[in-house]
């Protein structure tokens, strides 16, 4: 059969996009395992940030922080269930990465030679360049990956999702206000403290990765790990399986029963549908079912 005239895969399988899914998912992956040596080190020993630079011109968050852990991690585990909310989280990381390597380049933001010398001024050029250049190339990816990516998210857990995230981030907030002003001797309306400590809670060198002005070290632990929580339960409120509208019912065992009773004696196996942890479907007449096992 000509290679044109032949069907579709089932399900419009896309065996190049199938392809540049699985590479999305395995660097994403490999990201998470850095991220968590890279917070081994910032706590046990000597920190390089060669990984940091390296993975920033990928556009992914990778820092030496619990925060950068989780979030990493959840991206690459949403990414393996082939979630397609883990590929947009992977476009916006790369369109986030691109704008702010487009304004670096532009204006100058943050890096400029007479500063920081001619040679760290190019290197960090040709790593925007660089950032660029990958963003781009990840948006195509992403979007050519699509049909990899089916499985998709409750109605309305975006919203819920929403509502916790940002009802978590204000207490972090208020939390690392007041442990700024306990334990150094600004004021409720001082917030020169604030933005430091949730940089270097999040592994952000603008932030100091082993100390602040004036905070005590402790006090990013606990805004880090407070922010690792909230990320934790907002992901898992927005990625957790719907309620079961199909579960098992006595009336549904039986009517299977009563189907296999009449239409069973082609199917040896088709007993196996009355296995009590399985969901049953009726056609509208009741002739007819499909059962299943929701997994996740």
């Amino acid at each position: 059969m000509p290679l044109a005239s032949r069907p579709k895969s089932p399900g419009g399988y896309d065996p190049a996009g199938e392809r540049l899914a699985r590479v999305l998912t395995w660097v994403r992956t490999l990201a998470a395992v850095v991220a968590v040596a890279l917070w081994i080190l910032r706590i046990t020993g000597p920190l390089t940030v060669v990984p940091v630079i390296v993975f920033e011109a990928l556009n992914i968050p990778v820092t030496p922080s619990l925060v950068s852990v989780i979030l990493v991690a959840l991206v690459a585990a949403a990414l393996m269930r082939r979630m397609r909310l883990a590929l947009v989280a992977v476009m916006v990381f790369s369109v986030f990465g691109t704008t702010v390597s487009l304004l670096i380049l532009t204006d100058n933001w943050i890096w400029n030679a007479s500063t920081h010398g001619m040679f760290p001024y190019a290197v960090h050029m040709i790593i925007e360049a660089t950032g660029i250049v990958v963003g781009g190339l990840t948006l195509v990816a992403a979007v050519r990956s699509r049909k990899a990516f089916p499985a998709r998210t409750r109605p309305g857990a975006i919203w819920v999702a929403a509502v916790i995230g940002t009802a978590g981030l204000a207490v972090a907030l208020v939390l690392t206000q007041a442990l700024a002003v306990a334990t150094t001797q600004a004021g409720w309306t001082q917030f020169n403290e604030l933005g430091r400590v949730f940089w270097a809670a999040m592994g952000s060198h603008q932030g100091g990765w082993r100390h602040i002005d004036a905070v005590p070290p402790w006090v990013q632990e606990i805004i880090a790990i407070l922010l690792a929580l909230v990320l934790v339960i907002t992901v898992w409120t927005l990625l957790r399986a719907g309620r079961r509208s199909a579960q098992w019912t006595g009336d549904g065992e039986i009517k299977l029963r009563e189907l296999l009773a009449g239409h069973g004696d082609l199917d040896s196996l088709g007993w196996f549908a009355t296995r009590r942890d399985k969901e049953a479907v009726f056609s509208p007449d009741g002739r007819a079912a499909v059962t299943f096992r929701t997994i996740g």
